[in-house]
C-alpha cells in the first residue's frame, strides 16, 4: 500500500452552504444537519485511518475552505482544495494533484457513507494493484468510491466529463467512459450514501442493530431525534 492515498471529498462543517439540504424534510434544523454531517465525517475518517500504510487526505470545497477540519484531527498537509466548476472537474483535479504529489494509487470516497466497512476500502486498494480503475457502486445509481492508478505517461484518464452527475446513470456512465478508453474496471460491493430520506432510513435501520459501526453518527442521530430516533430504532429491529 506504499504511495497510496485515500481522499475524502468533503465540505467544511462551517461552509456557507448548509450540508445535506436534501435531508431538510426529515431534519429541518440547519444546525442539526451540520451536526450530523460532522458526525459522518468523523466516522468516515476513522474508517479510513484503519488502513495501515495509507496516507489520508481530505479534499474540501471552496465554500468554507479548510475551516473546522483541524477539529476532526486533520493537519494542514492532509488537506487540499477541490478546484473546478463541476463535480467532474473537481474530482479529476484532485486525482491529478495527488498524482503530482507522488502517490501512485489514489482512492476517492464520499463523506456521507459513515457505516462503510473498512474492508471495502482495503479490497478496493487491493484491486488497484491489478486494475486501472476500481469503482464502488451506490444503490441510487451513482458511486461512493472510485480509485485510479497513476498513468505511466500522459494525463489523468478522463472519466469525469460526460457523466450525468446526481442521477441514476452516474455509475453506468463512468463504466462506459472507462471501457471506451480501454481501461479495465474492477468493482467492489455496493453501498449506500446518506443524502435523502431513503438513505437516512437505511442508516437508522442499520444502526438499530449495530450502532458501534458509526458511533459518532449514532450519537448525533440520538441527539437530533431524541425519543423519536429511539422509536425508529425500535421499529427497525422488529
Amino acid at each position: 500500500m506504499k504511495n497510496t492515498a485515500v481522499v475524502v471529498m468533503a465540505r467544511s462543517p462551517y461552509s456557507k452552504q448548509s450540508p445535506k439540504t436534501r435531508l431538510t424534510p426529515e431534519i429541518t434544523s440547519e444546525a442539526d444537519r451540520r451536526h450530523l454531517y460532522t458526525a459522518f465525517l468523523r466516522d468516515v475518517l476513522h474508517s479510513a485511518r484503519q488502513l495501515e500504510g495509507v496516507a489520508l487526505r481530505v479534499a474540501y470545497t471552496q465554500d468554507g475552505g479548510p475551516a473546522g477540519f483541524e477539529e476532526l484531527g486533520l493537519v494542514s498537509k492532509e488537506l487540499l482544495p477541490q478546484i473546478g466548476q463541476t463535480l467532474g472537474e473537481r474530482e479529476q483535479g484532485v486525482f491529478t494533484d495527488l498524482f503530482m504529489e507522488g502517490f501512485s494509487k489514489v482512492l476517492m470516497i464520499g463523506s456521507d457513507i459513515p457505516t462503510l466497512p473498512t474492508e471495502h476500502l482495503a479490497l478496493a486498494i487491493e484491486l488497484l494493484a491489478e486494475q486501472t480503475v476500481v469503482i464502488g457502486p451506490s444503490r441510487d445509481g451513482g458511486y461512493y468510491l472510485i480509485g485510479l492508478v497513476k498513468p505511466t505517461r500522459g494525463p489523468t484518464p478522463d472519466l469525469f466529463t460526460k457523466i450525468r452527475w446526481s442521477t441514476q446513470f452516474a455509475f453506468s456512465d463512468t463504466v462506459t467512459a472507462a471501457r471506451q478508453a480501454r481501461i479495465r474496471v474492477a468493482l467492489v460491493p455496493p453501498w449506500y450514501d446518506v443524502d435523502n430520506k431513503d438513505g437516512l432510513t437505511t442508516l437508522i435501520r442499520e444502526l438499530a442493530n449495530a450502532n458501534h459501526k458509526a458511533p459518532n453518527t449514532s450519537l448525533a442521530l440520538t441527539e437530533i431525534f431524541k425519543n423519536g430516533y429511539q422509536e425508529q430504532r425500535d421499529t427497525s429491529k422488529r
